[in-house]
């Protein structure tokens, strides 16, 4: 199993969505990012915390063999549009 994170503005949940049906991934969890901190677009934000509402963090977990197509589908649009895009193994599980 793998752990699919992705942060990106919310103006684009719509069309990375199906990339996950697309790739055989079949849940997924979307959660407004109220605050964050870091670099973007090659400026680093250096205020401390920002608001950061536009964005959305996508959790989930999916069987390896879903994995390469989905980044595939991901990456380009990753690239094009900005955002985060994480694929981990995690250590534990549990899934009731």
């Amino acid at each position: 199993m793998k752990k699919i994170e992705i942060i990106i503005d919310k103006a684009f949940l719509n069309k990375i969505l199906p990339k996950f049906d697309e790739a055989g991934i079949g849940g997924y969890s979307v959660i407004e990012v109220l605050r964050g901190k870091g670099d973007a677009n090659d400026e680093t934000v250096s205020s401390g915390a920002i608001f950061a509402s536009k964005s959305v963090y996508i959790l989930s977990i999916a069987e390896e063999n879903s994995i390469e197509p989905f980044k595939r589908a991901v990456l380009p649009f990753i690239s094009d549009a900005g955002g985060v895009f994480i694929v981990s193994t995690p250590d534990f599980i549990a899934l009731h």
